[in-house]
C-alpha cells in the first residue's frame, strides 16, 4: 500500500503539468506539480513525505489540518 503511493506520488511528479489535488477537510484544491517541487525540503515538495497522505481510492492527498492555514501555506508556495 506505501509502495504503491510512493510510486503514483513521483509518478505525478514527473509530468510538469501535473496538476494535485489535495482535500483539507472537505475543501478542495488543484495545484501544479511543478510549483511544489522548488520546495524539496517541504512537506509538499517532497514526494515521499507527501506519499504519506496520498489516497489513492480518490486520487488525492488528505490532509486533516486547518482550511485557512493551508491557504496561506499555498501562497508561499506560489509566490516563489
Amino acid at each position: 500500500n506505501l509502495l504503491y503511493r510512493l510510486e503514483k506520488a513521483l509518478y505525478q511528479d514527473n509530468d510538469g503539468s501535473a496538476r494535485l489535488k489535495f482535500n483539507v477537510l472537505g475543501h478542495h484544491y488543484e495545484i501544479p506539480a511543478a510549483i511544489l517541487t522548488n520546495y524539496p525540503d517541504t512537506l509538499l515538495g517532497e514526494p515521499k513525505l507527501r506519499a504519506l497522505y496520498y489516497d489513492y481510492v480518490n486520487d488525492e492527498f488528505v490532509f486533516h489540518r486547518h482550511p485557512q492555514a493551508f491557504e496561506s501555506i499555498l501562497t508561499f508556495y506560489q509566490s516563489d
